[in-house]
């Protein structure tokens, strides 16, 4: 039930009621009945908590809008901080996606050169590919 996503969501973040109250503007005991699941949230007040929550409805009413090996499948609001921060690094996929174990290297440097059309978008795979490299094969924090 939406309560207990609230109340689930609001203490991944660390927060007490109070601090939610101070968020939103909406009253501790109204917090407690949501959380408790006596009283239901209108719209407006949802949006609200989502907010507040840096969660999305699908988050809060459990709703999977795609199923994959009988796994529910939803972006969380770490992953979507994640995916964004990705997306704002091309320079670095490549060293990401080794880390990850889910390179493709010729794809990879193909990609980047075409968008680059100047040679950069090679140098920049090259230079990120030593650093990896680098990375990989240091014993110790020092001879990275």
């Amino acid at each position: 039930m939406i309560g207990d996503k609230l109340k689930k969501r609001r203490e991944e973040l660390g927060l007490t009621q109070a601090d939610l109250e101070k968020l939103t503007g909406i009253g501790n005991r109204m917090i407690s009945n949501y959380e408790k699941n006596n009283n239901k949230p209108n719209d407006e007040t949802i949006l609200v908590l989502m907010k507040a929550l840096q969660c999305d409805a699908n988050y809060l009413f459990d709703y999977q809008p795609q199923i994959k090996n009988g796994k529910p499948l939803y972006i969380t609001p770490h992953e979507e901080r994640l995916i964004k921060a990705y997306r704002q690094m091309p320079e670095m996929h490549l060293a990401i996606d080794r880390l990850l174990g889910i390179e493709e290297p010729n794809i990879a440097v193909s990609q980047k050169a075409a968008r680059s059309g100047d040679g950069r978008a090679i140098d920049t795979v090259k230079m990120t590919s030593e650093r990896t490299a680098k990375f990989e094969n240091a014993e110790t924090d020092d001879d990275i």
